[in-house]
């Protein structure tokens, strides 16, 4: 998809918007992994990032896991509402970056890929007023 669209569009968002919705729906995996790894944790040393705002380790986690709950649960309630039948196969394509074709190659599409694009831009859309 190219990085901006017409603003006669009903789901035009500028084009540096959507550049940083694109980037930060790429760090899903990342952010599932993180939620998986909180739950072994274990020592001072791993990927998650602290502040020294809040005194308490136990209160810091909670405070970063549900942050992360968050952005995942806006990511797929999105997704849900660009395509409610399938909203697996949208979340695997708006989180890895793959197209329209990459996806019709392994798997028989329901959709044009006009509608795909079109739904595509419509999930930016949304997810621009949900992050806001």
């Amino acid at each position: 998809m190219k990085s901006s669209i017409s603003k006669k569009s009903q789901y035009w968002i500028p084009k540096h918007r959507y550049l940083e919705l694109k980037n930060w729906v790429r760090q899903y995996e990342d952010w599932h992994h993180d939620l998986i790894d909180m739950r072994y944790l274990k020592s001072k040393n791993s990927r998650v990032g602290f502040s020294s705002n809040v005194f308490n380790r136990t209160e810091e986690l909670a405070i970063f896991s549900a942050r992360l709950t968050r952005n995942m649960e806006i990511v797929e309630q999105a997704c849900l509402e660009v395509m409610p039948d399938d909203p697996a196969i949208f979340l695997k394509a708006v989180t890895e970056g793959l197209s329209y074709d990459a996806l019709a190659a392994t798997r028989w599409m329901s959709v044009s890929r006009a509608e795909w694009y079109e739904s595509y831009r419509k999930f930016f859309y949304i997810l621009d007023k949900k992050r806001d």
